[in-house]
């Protein structure tokens, strides 16, 4: 999270390293044996190959852990490291090799010490180093991202193997000089590994030629003072003739005659101008050694070294460049690369030393006073000064500095920070500085690109922000915020497709992320929450909020966002606060849903051995000590929960618990004893499926056998059952029956869904994320083959009460879960909870864990909940130890149910009943075609329901209506009476062509069958209706004309009526009659036919009732008309009417009150949506 810079060596070098190639041959060095440890060889293979190759060649074995080497990693320039420890000992003349784990066999062959964790690419700096982080041994250039790699050819970095030449004897302990392979390195192409376990180095113990080991000043020294004086210092004593050139870059040259010696000689030049490079050259044939053993004599090559004096002194005040004119009104800064001197107040002190804690941001946020404030509102008014690590000058807030600096924009563009960089003459001219006025920014922001007029400055949030996620606070300290509460998943909140599009487009826009200021992962302490920091009693929950958020804005690259870096301790309110105890729910009989997080017996300990054919990733802990933690903190949410029946996701798929009905099952057995271990011997027992289809999870069941009975055998749903539900990426569905203590019964199944994670093969199955995500039609085919799989009662249980449990890895307005609830299932989550949730990606919320209750199921549901033990906490506070420090895998841990899984439970309560049987005829029709026992049906026909059995009353097929695409789907109906054949009716289809009606016939209207052939009995456009979706009629009863309450009861028929929508029509006053799909109409027929005509009135306004918008589906009115007989197209909840749609409930006129419901289709075996209704006799007991 953090760049790191190094200032690079000039021009000199390479014109240096050309001198050394024309070195004539007399000048041959030879080299001094090695002293220490050094790389010998490099591999950046294809995929794992990744090696490094240590030479020993000092003369004596080495002791790699004694000595504290290690290897050190600094990725992408430093956005992040990794050290290794090395451990072992290397023998003299022999080599150590250090690989990844996965690497080739042949690399593997030679490895002395593997790595799970990635390596490194091209473009990434290593360095071999010893106790103290001494380096001994460095490979690229610490703090610089060269794109893709280092050199070029066979010799770059990347994609090659390199090994070292054997005229080289010793490590390159210079982090930061200039790296070309080519100088030091043999290139041969990617993956070849022949010369790996072996190094040979030609290093004579014979004379070497004198080498300059130090100057002062240094090379590439900074603000040196103008009368400074030159040391030069030999590798041994050596005799210098002539005078030693110095150059001034202002002042010129001068030829300096040298004194002291013979190992230190001081050059005393005359002062230097201000501000000038100056260069010295050591000419090698002037110097020469002091000893006999020759040759060599001369040094090898000419040396030259270069230092800055320091610029003119700058006085706090004086006239400097504004730091609005440095950041500019657009993206990046229009002074990019020009040295600027700027002075302000630290807003923002990130400034990284080593004990002030390490890995800060290696830097300063600085701003204007507002007193230099542009007035231009598009330019930031703050920059980042980057200084690297342990600067010179320590700045605070408050402080008012005045540096000079270059401007540079730092990351991949478009998007990059404005900072400056190379800073000199950095001066604290004051502290205690009142700061600048922090700048509000109020979200939702109209668009991203707003942030960066704020970019660097200290701003403030006035708002309550909400935390939204916090699964990345343990990694790298960060705590996503939003506006307006958490975020929604789009598709739980809209419509798949541009509805949820829009939601994700607000989301992005009304919520920030806080960071800690800190740049290494996995931060000890985590900061927050503050005060005492996160731990497993002072935690940190989604729905927690802060008010007031201040901080410097800062854009950082590594996520492509702008963000806030805190300069004060964040207040935060635990809104959200632990729920200790699970919820309690009414019924007898409870139901739990839970995940189970991926809990294995099996140990993960590398190899793939679990599955039903022992050949897959064992996903569960990784050691026997994260499984004790796993296992308690499960156990303990499962005793609290205290279910009757337990439905549970993500459990190992042992091949050990083949054959079924053994009694024995290791991961079931393991979870019922620790149960029983709480409860008592034999409270709790399990259904003994036996492996359950190929994958390596499975779903299970876990009952209390006093309270819930297993009654007949458990039933599978996988491919072999439906090919719709595709077991190779869905986890098959279980479903057992049981019995309460009073006979009553209910089937439990558990679904585990494909998930999001991997796609199916591409469009139409894999569809962007706001539209479903991947693998959507895959989870669509597969809730459609559940709902076709209860309509066979699978487990033979004679009873349609349904309960659906698991993860379906859907949101609540995708296609899945649309097929179940257009079925007759019920979202008990959505139909019973304020605002569900069970799991959060990316800080968006919703929920994936179901609990669908069949339609006769659902008038015994008598509470639903959701235990928020999971999805508020953050992940780092799970069972697991990898990537925590000693005292965070204890501290962050503990046996409570919190962040058992990722998932929340659900808990479903049951009162279950036997269905009372209506004594009356009813008669309906429905949307799809269908079959209910032996009996099939399509949509075109009326059935009826005589208390008994279902029939066929209206044949539409026979009548000449067409099956074939729902082309004549009966919307509404009303038959005049039973006894005889009329019916009136209405169709779903615009422009639906009928038999022996010469014009095609619309939604709005309505047609006659007499026994004998179809006539036209209704046009709707003749009396206001039209063709619109919304106006079609969905709800009819056609009465005698004296029914009518209007227009004297003079009327040659009297229609109720309902449509699908919103229309307008004129009511019998002549005044506007708007009217919506919640509401019934009156209709006083004048005259019907080919030419319709009469009077509308108002007869129910159902949203005055409280009825939902455009609710009603379906309607009928009873024989002493104070009772109309409805449907709805959704859940319905007004007065004492509870219930799904395809339920008929009741609306007393006298009393104004809703009830019911007092027929459901599920209950008698159709569990088809329910389009058009007919009551024959009173419903009501």
């Amino acid at each position: 999270m953090s760049h790191i810079r190094s200032v690079f060596r000039l021009a000199f070098v390479a014109l240096g390293l050309l001198a050394i190639l024309a070195i004539p041959q007399s000048h041959v060095v030879r080299a001094a044996p090695p002293t220490d440890l050094f790389i010998s060889e490099y591999i950046e293979g294809s995929s794992n190959n990744k090696a490094l190759e240590i030479y020993n060649g000092t003369g004596t074995a080495v002791n790699l852990s004694t000595g504290g080497y290690e290897i050190f990693i600094s990725f992408n320039g430093g956005t992040s490291t990794a050290t290794f420890a090395l451990t072992g000992s290397v023998a003299n003349g022999d080599v150590y090799v250090f690989a990844a784990s996965a690497a080739n066999a042949t690399i593997l062959a030679q490895a002395d010490q593997t790595t799970t964790s990635g390596l490194w690419n091209g473009d990434d700096f290593i360095a071999l180093r010893k106790t103290g982080a001494v380096v001994v041994d460095s490979f690229g250039v610490l703090g610089t991202d060269p794109g893709t790699e280092w050199g070029t050819g066979l010799t770059s970095t990347a994609d090659n193997t390199l090994q070292r030449k054997d005229t080289v004897c010793a490590g390159d302990t210079n982090t930061t000089d200039a790296f070309d392979p080519a100088t030091e390195w043999n290139g041969f192409a990617v993956d070849i590994f022949t010369g790996l376990g072996s190094h040979t180095a030609n290093c004579s113990s014979g004379d070497a030629a004198p080498t300059i080991t130090d100057t002062t000043p240094v090379d590439n020294a900074t603000n040196v003072a103008a009368n400074t004086n030159i040391d030069i210092t030999f590798s041994e004593t050596v005799t210098i003739t002539g005078t030693i050139a110095v150059s001034g870059s202002s002042s010129g040259l001068q030829n300096l005659t040298p004194s002291g010696g013979p190992t230190t000689f001081t050059l005393d030049p005359s002062d230097f101008t201000a501000g000038e490079t100056v260069t010295v050259t050591v000419d090698d044939l002037q110097v020469a050694d002091q000893d006999t053993d020759d040759p060599p004599d001369n040094m090898a090559a000419d040396y030259v070294f270069d230092f800055q004096i320091a610029a003119p002194v700058a006085v706090c005040g004086d006239p400097a460049t504004l730091i609005s004119a440095v950041q500019g009104s657009g993206g990046t800064s229009p002074l990019v690369t020009t040295s600027v001197t700027v002075e302000g107040i630290v807003v923002g002190d990130f400034q990284d030393y080593t004990a002030d804690p390490p890995n800060e941001l290696s830097g300063y946020f600085l701003q204007e006073e507002d007193a230099d404030a542009d007035a231009d509102p598009a330019t930031s008014e703050a920059v980042f000064v980057f200084d690297g690590q342990n600067p010179a000058t320590n700045v605070a807030v408050g402080d008012k500095v005045r540096l000079t600096g270059t401007v540079t924009e730092f990351g991949d563009a478009p998007d990059t920070l404005t900072e400056l960089t190379s800073t000199t003459n950095v001066q604290v001219c004051s502290t205690g500085n009142a700061l600048p006025t922090a700048t509000t920014i109020t979200l939702p922001v109209t668009a991203l690109s707003d942030y960066e007029k704020y970019e660097n400055m200290l701003v403030t949030f006035p708002q309550e922000l909400t935390v939204t996620e916090v699964f990345t606070l343990g990694r790298f300290g960060e705590v996503l915020l939003s506006e307006g509460g958490r975020l929604p998943n789009p598709t739980h909140a809209a419509e798949p497709g541009a509805p949820a599009q829009a939601v994700r487009d607000a989301n992005v826009l009304r919520s920030i992320t806080l960071d800690d200021g800190l740049t290494n992962q996995n931060p000890d302490p985590v900061r927050y929450p503050e005060p005492g920091g996160l731990s497993a009693t002072n935690t940190l929950r989604g729905g927690d909020t802060t008010t007031g958020l201040t901080g410097v804005l800062h854009y950082l690259d590594t996520t492509e966002d702008f963000r806030i870096q805190p300069t004060g301790t964040i207040t935060w309110d635990h809104d959200n606060p632990r729920p200790t105890d699970a919820p309690a729910v009414s019924g007898t009989l409870k139901i739990v849903g839970s995940n189970t997080l991926n809990f294995f017996t099996t140990v993960d300990a590398g190899p793939d051995i679990c599955g039903p054919l022992e050949n897959q990733d064992c996903r569960g802990a990784d050691s026997a000590t994260e499984f004790t933690r796993q296992r308690d903190k499960l156990i303990n949410a499962l005793v609290e929960m205290n279910a009757d029946v337990y439905g549970l996701v993500e459990l190992e798929n042992d091949a050990d618990a083949s054959p079924a009905g053994d009694n024995s099952d290791p991961v079931l057995e393991d979870i019922v004893s620790g149960l029983n271990a709480a409860f008592g011997s034999g409270t709790y027992a399990f259904i003994d499926t036996g492996v359950i289809g190929g994958d390596a999870i499975k779903v299970g069941l876990i009952y209390k056998t006093a309270t819930a009975t297993p009654v007949g055998g458990f039933s599978i749903l996988d491919s072999s059952v439906d090919p719709n539900f595709d077991d190779s990426k869905n986890r098959p569905v279980l479903a057992q029956t049981f019995e309460d203590g009073n006979g009553e019964r209910v089937t439990v199944a558990v679904a585990h869904l494909k998930s999001k994670g991997s796609d199916c093969g591409g469009a139409p199955d894999d569809q962007p994320d706001t539209s479903g995500g991947n693998c959507n039609g895959t989870r669509t085919a597969a809730a459609q083959a559940i709902v076709d799989w209860f309509a066979t009662d699978p487990t033979g249980s004679g009873d349609t009460d349904f309960l659906l449990v698991g993860d379906l890895n859907s949101y609540a307005k995708e296609d899945p879960i649309d097929v179940l609830v257009n079925a007759g299932y019920v979202d008990l989550a959505a139909d019973l909870i304020i605002d569900p949730y069970s799991y959060v990606f990316d800080g968006e919320w919703g929920y994936l864990d179901y609990a669908m209750a069949s339609p006769s199921l659902y008038t015994q549901v008598a509470g639903v909940a959701e235990w928020h033990i999971n999805a508020d906490e953050p992940i780092v506070l799970d069972y697991n130890t990898e990537f925590k420090s000693a005292g965070q895998i204890s501290g962050f841990y503990s046996s409570d149910p919190f962040r058992v899984s990722d998932h929340d439970p659900i808990i479903v309560g049951l009162d279950l009943n036997t269905p009372v049987t209506p004594s009356s005829g009813i008669y309906v029709s429905t949307t799809t075609p269908g079959s209910v026992g032996p009996l099939s049906f399509g949509s075109e026909d009326i059935l009826k329901w005589d208390g008994n059995a279902w029939s066929v009353w209206f044949d539409g097929s026979a009548a000449g209506l067409q099956a074939k695409r729902n082309k004549h789907n009966i919307n509404a109906f009303s038959i005049p009476d039973t006894a005889g054949d009329d019916v009136v009716m209405s169709f779903a289809q615009n422009k639906a062509a009928v038999p022996g009606i010469p014009l095609t016939v619309d939604g709005m209207d309505l047609v006659m069958w007499d026994g004998a052939a179809f006539s036209l009995y209704f046009d709707g456009s003749d009396v206001e209706l039209t063709i619109k979706t919304q106006e079609k009629i969905d709800g009819l009863q056609v009465l005698d004309g004296s029914a009518s309450p209007i227009n004297g009861g003079a009327c040659v028929a009297y229609l109720l009526v309902s449509t699908q929508g919103p229309g307008r029509v004129t009511d019998y006053t002549g005044a506007s009659l708007k009217f919506g799909g919640e509401d019934v109409l009156g209709f006083c027929a004048t005259s019907l036919g080919d030419v319709t005509a009469g009077y509308w009135h108002m007869v129910l306004d159902g949203s005055a009732e409280g009825m939902p918008r455009n609710s009603t589906n379906s309607l009928s009115l009873s024989d002493d008309g104070q009772t109309l007989y409805l449907t709805t197209q959704k859940t319905f909840n007004v007065d004492s009417a509870v219930g799904g749609h395809s339920m008929v409930y009741a609306y007393d006129f006298g009393t104004a009150e809703f009830s019911g419901p007092y027929f459901i289709a599920a209950d008698h075996g159709l569990n088809k949506k329910i389009d058009g209704l007919h009551v024959d006799g009173d419903l009501i007991p």
